[in-house]
């Protein structure tokens, strides 16, 4: 075998293993259940820290278009406040979240 067949071979092993992964991961998501989805967002809201900032968004539509739709942007904006605040680990979360999930701008 040459160089590029063995690189070929460890790319499809570890795509194969990332699939996996990927798929427990949805498995153990969508065994959650909606519910728990929903009852996280309200989490995210207690741990924003600023209860000015969590009654604001309480009462904002996106919201309740993000609860009932099962969106991700509430975590997007919890980990944008605590990377604000200078928490960096916060700030490596927001940046994987704005790669993973892009949003139009």
């Amino acid at each position: 075998m040459s160089v590029l067949e063995d690189l070929r071979l460890a790319a499809q092993c570890l795509m194969a293993n990332r699939l996996r992964s990927g798929l427990t991961l949805l498995g153990i998501l969508s065994a959650v259940g909606i519910t728990a989805w929903r009852v996280a967002h309200f989490v995210a809201l207690a741990l924003l820290g600023s209860p000015k900032l969590a009654l604001l968004l309480l009462v904002c539509y996106p919201f309740w278009f993000d609860v009932a739709t099962g969106n991700l942007l509430v975590f997007v904006l919890l980990a944008a406040a605590w990377a604000y605040r200078g928490n960096r680990l916060a700030t490596g979360i927001y940046l994987a979240l704005c790669v993973l999930v892009p949003r139009p701008v």
